[in-house]
């Protein structure tokens, strides 16, 4: 089982993942984040569960880019 960060801790990695510019003008994503940062102003706002899906989903690939440190060969041992 692997970590999954509370609504809080996704808003607040994805407005600092925001502010360092991580997400591309006009792309899905950037305009995901920026309504859900504006919707989290909002007192008493929680996020439906789509919305939570989709935002610890962009925190791995965030975590995780494309271009792992280690390749990995088709019998699962490091290259």
């Amino acid at each position: 089982m692997s970590f999954q960060p509370c609504a809080e801790e996704c808003i607040h990695r994805l407005g600092r993942a925001m502010r360092r510019g991580a997400f591309e003008r006009g792309t899905w994503a950037h305009g995901f984040t920026a309504s859900l940062l504006g919707q989290a102003k909002r007192r008493n706002w929680h996020p439906s569960d789509k919305q939570l899906h989709a935002m610890r989903r962009m925190l791995a690939e965030l975590a995780e880019p494309e271009g792992a440190l280690i390749d990995w060969d088709d019998s699962g041992e490091a290259a």
